[in-house]
């Protein structure tokens, strides 16, 4: 798969995979230095609202919009390369 992506969008799709990564990261990182030590239940809250969103993320009606965004780029000529 990664040799069907051009040469021009490949750096970009890295350093979008990597603030994507970055995001997570430093969220997880703020939950456990910030909640961790004084609220040790926060961090079993704070798993369950961060798999609650990852379901959220995959409804039928996300999935629609970013297949429905990602046609209409394509049919215009654009790189939907961060859609979704």
């Amino acid at each position: 798969m990664w040799s069907r992506i051009s040469s021009r969008d490949r750096p970009r799709l890295l350093a979008l995979g990597a603030v994507v990564l970055g995001l997570h990261v430093a969220g997880w990182g703020a939950v456990w230095l910030l909640a961790g030590p004084q609220y040790p239940m926060l961090l079993g809250l704070a798993g369950l609202a961060y798999s609650f969103g990852l379901r959220h993320a995959f409804d039928a009606d996300h999935i629609a919009a970013i297949d429905n965004t990602t046609r209409r780029l394509m049919r215009d000529d654009a790189r939907p390369l961060g859609v979704g």
